[in-house]
C-alpha cells in the first residue's frame, strides 16, 4: 500500500508539473522537505520529484504560487467569507478551509496575512499544499473543483483594493524608469508613468494596484511630488484616453485569431454531441484533437503568438481568444461524436492505439490496418500508447496467463475480451473471486494492458459517486481490485454504466450549468468473495472464479510481464483478425430466444464462429472447440451460476422455491402468501421477525418477487399477477426454457433451428 500511494503521488505530482506548476515536497506540518527557494523561479525535473517522493514517501505535495505557476491563491479558513468569490478552481484543505485559485495578474503579488477575517493570500514566494496531501488531522487535501474541471478566474480587485493587499513596489518600475529615461517636468514624468501603468494593467486594478502604485511613484520618485488634486487630474486624463483605445490585450486577441485563421485546413473548430468545443490540429506531420477547454491550447496559443511577436500575450489576451475560439466552435463548426479508445464509425471498427502520431486501428469485413482515423477520439491524461500489433497473431495466447481452470469460463473471458473492442452496446461486468494469491489482480490488469492501457492500471472504489461517474468517463475499460462490499448506489451506477444511461453533475458549485456524461462502459470487478448480490447487477456480470495458485508454480510480476510483453503484439493482431471475421458472421447469427444482455450474446456468437473458422479451419464443425453452441452453452451455464447466487442469497427465494416443492400450481392474495412463506422460512429455522430483508408487509414482498421475477423463471418457477378483480399472485412451475439457435447452411442461409437445452 505504501508503495503504491507513493507511486500515486509521484504520478500526481507529475501531472502538476504537465500542468505548468512548479511543486516541492512537504511534511504534515506544511514546511518544504528540501531547500526551495530556487523552485520560485524553475520547475523541478520529473527525475527530482521522482528522488523525493523516493526520499520521502509519505512526504505531500505543495504547488509554489506566483508568477513560476501562474497562479495566486486565496486562502480561506473554515468559516471565512466565499460567497464574493468567482467560480474557479478549488480545494478543500484539511483543516476545513478553502484555497480558491486565481490567474495571476502579471505584476509582482506578495504574500499577505489577514487581508480580510480568516483570508490570507498566497503569491510570489509563497506556496499551498495540494490534494492529495494529507493534514496533520488525518484528513486529505481534496479538489472540489479540479484544473481539468474548469479554468482560472481573475484575482478578483478587491484583493488589491484592500490596505493590507500585497502591493507593486515602486522599485519594480526603476527599469522601465531607467529605460525610458524620463526628462522634463513632473507632470511630463507622471504622464509617462500612468500611461505605463494603464496600458499594462487590466481595467479592474486601475483603481487599486495602478492608483496607489502611481501614488507612491509619486511621493518617492517625482521630486518634489506632485499635489493629489494634480496626479489625479494626470491619472483622469490618461485613464479617459487609454479607454477609449483598443487594449494591447484586444489587439493580441485579434492577432491570435488572425493566426489561427492563417493555418487554413491545419486546424478545425468542431464541437461534440453534448456541444463541448474541440479542435483538429496538425501538430508537424498529424493530426491530434483537443478541448478548448485544455491547458494545452493555451500553451500552444501563447507559444504561436511567440514565435512570431518574439513575447508573450497578455492573459487577457489569451482569455479573449480562448472564449472566441470556443464560441466558433460550438456555434460555427460542425459535430463529432467523439469516442474513448474505441469507435464505430460508418460501418467501421476503429481502435485509438493512443500514440504520438494519432493513429489508430482500422478494422473491416476486408481486413484490419494501422491508419489515420478521422475526428473520432477524445484522449485523456492517463491513457498510455498500445503496443503496435503483429502481423498476424494469435488471440489463445491470453489464455496462458490466466488461472481459470474451467474450460466454459476461459471461452467466456476471451470472447469478452474481444467484443471489449467493439463499441456502443452493453458489456457485461467481469466479476472474478477466488482465495488470496490466486492471480485475479493479474489477470485484470493484464486485461487492462490489452483493451485500454494506462497509468493508472487498476482503481480504488471511490465512496462518492460523482467522482465514480468521472473516473468510469476517462476510462474505457476499468476494473477495481480486491473489494469486499459493492454499496447498492455504486452498485445501480455500475449497471447504468453497463447499459449506457446518462450522468449529470453541476459544472460549479457558483453557476448552474450541467455536466453531462453518457456512455456505454466495460467493468471489471474482483474480490475474495463475490461482492455482486444485486439480482440487476448479477444479470448483467459474468462470473469468474479463480483457483490460488500452487506454489511451486508461482511466478513473480516481472517474470509474467516480460512473458506477457513478448506475446502481447501477437495476441492484439489475433484480437483484430477474429473482429475482422466475426463482422461478416454477425449479420447471419439469429437466436429467437435472447438473454438479458441480448447484444453481447449475438456478438459472443459470431466471435466464437469466427475463432473456430481461423484457429480450426480443417476441423468438420462439430469437432471445433469454438462454435455459438459452445458459447451459448458457456454463457447459459453463467447464468445458471448468475441465478443460484441470487436465489441461494435471498430469504424470499429460498423459501418461494421450497414451497413449489409441494405445489405445480398456487394462487391467492399477497398476504396469503405472506403468510404461507413465513410459516416455511420459520420451519426452515429463519426469524423473520429479526431478519431485516425478510418482507414486513403484502406489498413488500410483491415487490420483491416482481424483482426476482426474471431468475426464479430460470429454475422453472413462474411468477405473475392474477388477472382477476381481486389482487392475487400466481406461481407456477413450468417446463425448461428452450433456447433456438438459427444454424447457417453451407451456403451461407438460415435454414433451420437446432434446439439445444441449457445446461
Amino acid at each position: 500500500m505504501e508503495i503504491r500511494l507513493r507511486m500515486n503521488l509521484i504520478d500526481i505530482a507529475f501531472e502538476y508539473l504537465d500542468q505548468g506548476f512548479s511543486v516541492i515536497p512537504v511534511g504534515r506540518d506544511k514546511k518544504p522537505l528540501i531547500p526551495w527557494e530556487k523552485y520560485q523561479h524553475q520547475r523541478a525535473t520529473k527525475e527530482e520529484v521522482a528522488g523525493w517522493y523516493t526520499r520521502f514517501p509519505d512526504a505531500g505535495i505543495a504547488i509554489v504560487t506566483g508568477v513560476i505557476s501562474g497562479i495566486v491563491v486565496i486562502d480561506v479558513e473554515a468559516g471565512g467569507k466565499t460567497d464574493d468569490l468567482s467560480a474557479t478552481v478549488i480545494s478543500c484543505t484539511g483543516g476545513g478551509g478553502w484555497h480558491f485559485y486565481c490567474t495571476h495578474p502579471g505584476v509582482p503579488v506578495k504574500n499577505a496575512v489577514r487581508i480580510r477575517e480568516k483570508t490570507d493570500i498566497r503569491g510570489d514566494g509563497g506556496y499551498v499544499v495540494a490534494p492529495p496531501s494529507l493534514h496533520q488531522s488525518g484528513k486529505r487535501y481534496e479538489w472540489a473543483v479540479s484544473p481539468q474541471d474548469a479554468g482560472f478566474a481573475d484575482l478578483p480587485s478587491w484583493v488589491m483594493d484592500s490596505p493590507s493587499a500585497p502591493q507593486i513596489k515602486i522599485n519594480d518600475w526603476d527599469t522601465f524608469l531607467a529605460k525610458e529615461n524620463p526628462e522634463g517636468t513632473r507632470n511630463e514624468k507622471a504622464t509617462r508613468v500612468a500611461g505605463k501603468l494603464l496600458a499594462e494593467l487590466s481595467k479592474d486594478l486601475w483603481e487599486g494596484t495602478g492608483w496607489l502604485a502611481f501614488r507612491a511613484w509619486n511621493q518617492e520618485k517625482n521630486i518634489p511630488p506632485l499635489s493629489d488634486e494634480e496626479l489625479r487630474a494626470i491619472w483622469e486624463s490618461i485613464k479617459n484616453a487609454e479607454s477609449n483605445k483598443p487594449k494591447k490585450s484586444e489587439n493580441q486577441s485579434k492577432n491570435l485569431l488572425d493566426m489561427i485563421g492563417d493555418m487554413g485546413d491545419g486546424i478545425e473548430l468542431f464541437h461534440n454531441e453534448l456541444k463541448e468545443p474541440f479542435m483538429r490540429i496538425r501538430i508537424n506531420d498529424h493530426y491530434e484533437i483537443w478541448s478548448c477547454k485544455n491547458k494545452m491550447l493555451k500553451r500552444w496559443l501563447a507559444k504561436l503568438f511567440w514565435d512570431k511577436h518574439g513575447k508573450a500575450p497578455s492573459t487577457d489576451a489569451l482569455n479573449t481568444a480562448l472564449n472566441a475560439i470556443e464560441g466558433r466552435a460550438c456555434f460555427g463548426g460542425q459535430q463529432h461524436i467523439l469516442w474513448n479508445r474505441v469507435a464505430l464509425h460508418e460501418g467501421i471498427l476503429w481502435y485509438d492505439l493512443a500514440d504520438p502520431k494519432w493513429r489508430a486501428v482500422k478494422i473491416t469485413t476486408d481486413g484490419w490496418q494501422v491508419d489515420t482515423p478521422p475526428i473520432l477520439f477524445i484522449r485523456h491524461n492517463h491513457q498510455q500508447a498500445q503496443i503496435d500489433p503483429a502481423e498476424s497473431g494469435d488471440v489463445t495466447a491470453f489464455l496462458k496467463f490466466v488461472n481459470i481452470k474451467d474450460e466454459s469460463s476461459k471461452m467466456l473471458l476471451l470472447v469478452t475480451l474481444i467484443a471489449s473492442f467493439i463499441p456502443d452496446f452493453p458489456h457485461p461486468v467481469l466479476v472474478g473471486y477466488g482465495s488470496q494469491g490466486a492471480a485475479k489482480s493479474m489477470c485484470f490488469k493484464l486485461l487492462k494492458r490489452m483493451i485500454d492501457p494506462s497509468s493508472l492500471m487498476e482503481m480504488d472504489l471511490p465512496n462518492d459517486k460523482k467522482e465514480l461517474v468521472q473516473q468510469l468517463a476517462h476510462n474505457w475499460f476499468i476494473f477495481y481490485d480486491n473489494l469486499s462490499y459493492l454499496p447498492d448506489a455504486i452498485s445501480n451506477t455500475f449497471c447504468r454504466a453497463v447499459t449506457g444511461s446518462g450522468f449529470s453533475k453541476r459544472q460549479l458549485f457558483t453557476d448552474e450549468d450541467d455536466v453531462i456524461f453518457s456512455f456505454k462502459r466495460c467493468i471489471g470487478l474482483n474480490g475474495i468473495n463475490l461482492v455482486i448480490a444485486r439480482e440487476d447487477m448479477v444479470e448483467r456480470s459474468i462470473l469468474l472464479q479463480f483457483e490460488r495458485v500452487a506454489d511451486n508454480e508461482r511466478k513473480s510480476e516481472e517474470a509474467i510481464y516480460e512473458a506477457f510483453n513478448r506475446e502481447q503484439p501477437k495476441i492484439l493482431a489475433g484480437i483484430f483478425e477474429v473482429l475482422t471475421k466475426a463482422m461478416t458472421i454477425k449479420p447471419m447469427i439469429v437466436i429467437p430466444s435472447l438473454p438479458r444482455m441480448a447484444d453481447f450474446t449475438l456478438w459472443g456468437c459470431a466471435i466464437t464462429e469466427a475463432l473456430g473458422q481461423i484457429l480450426e479451419p480443417a476441423q468438420e464443425r462439430f469437432n471445433r472447440r469454438f462454435t455459438k453452441e459452445r458459447f451459448l452453452a458457456a454463457y447459459y451455464e453463467n447464468i445458471g451460476r448468475q441465478n443460484e447466487e441470487v436465489l441461494g442469497d435471498d430469504l424470499v427465494a429460498i423459501a418461494v422455491r421450497s414451497f413449489m416443492d409441494e405445489h405445480s400450481f398456487w394462487e391467492d392474495t399477497p398476504s396469503r402468501l405472506l403468510e404461507e412463506l413465513t410459516t416455511v422460512a420459520k420451519n426452515q429455522g429463519i426469524n423473520t421477525d429479526r431478519e431485516h430483508k425478510w418482507p414486513k408487509a403484502a406489498n413488500k414482498l410483491s415487490k420483491r418477487l416482481n424483482e426476482l421475477k426474471t431468475n426464479m423463471a430460470t429454475i422453472g418457477i413462474h411468477v405473475e399477477r392474477g388477472k382477476g378483480s381481486t389482487r392475487t399472485i400466481i406461481l407456477q412451475k413450468v417446463p425448461e426454457t428452450i433456447v433456438s439457435i438459427a444454424e447457417p447452411s453451407q451456403s451461407g442461409s438460415i435454414l433451420a433451428d437446432t434446439r439445444d437445452d441449457p445446461p
